[in-house]
């Protein structure tokens, strides 16, 4: 009887054991901050608050791919206006070699601009934007028919 109980508590304390050992943590990496590969730029526009000219505020249409269309009212200077967008918290936007911040300086968008969205992974998604004078209600119903 005796080496009965000798046995089951050598095979407790081998199993006390092994599971102490299981439960060490080293040799374990702490987790690794996830990194966003969020490049999408998901609203632009030119607010009247940022664009005293500007007789209303003017919201892009996305068009096709990575294109967006935005109208502004006949003969609001296209060359200095303030873009507002949204992008990923931790995304670069940059026109050209310059980095824009939304709401921030004023970009010339008298011909198509490119706006370059990288992520914070270093991922780059390019968006043109077309501007252009017209009258914002009939050219978003034209926009409408054509995506």
């Amino acid at each position: 009887m005796r080496t009965q109980s000798k046995i089951s508590f050598l095979l407790l304390f081998a199993a006390l054991a092994l599971f102490m050992v299981s439960c060490s943590k080293e040799g374990t990496t702490p987790d690794e901050p996830t990194v966003s590969t969020n490049n999408s730029l998901s609203s632009f526009s030119f607010s009247k608050a940022n664009n005293p000219k500007l007789t209303e505020n003017c919201q892009a249409t996305f068009a096709f791919g990575n294109q967006y269309w935005i109208t502004v009212p006949e003969g609001v200077d296209l060359s200095s206006l303030v873009p507002t967008f949204a992008v990923d918290s931790k995304a670069t936007v940059k026109v050209g070699t310059t980095t824009i911040q939304s709401d921030g300086q004023p970009v010339d968008f008298t011909k198509t601009v490119t706006i370059a969205v990288t992520s914070e992974s270093g991922s780059t998604r390019n968006y043109m934007i077309l501007a252009k004078n017209g009258n914002t209600k009939i050219d978003n119903m034209v926009y409408s028919f054509m995506i």
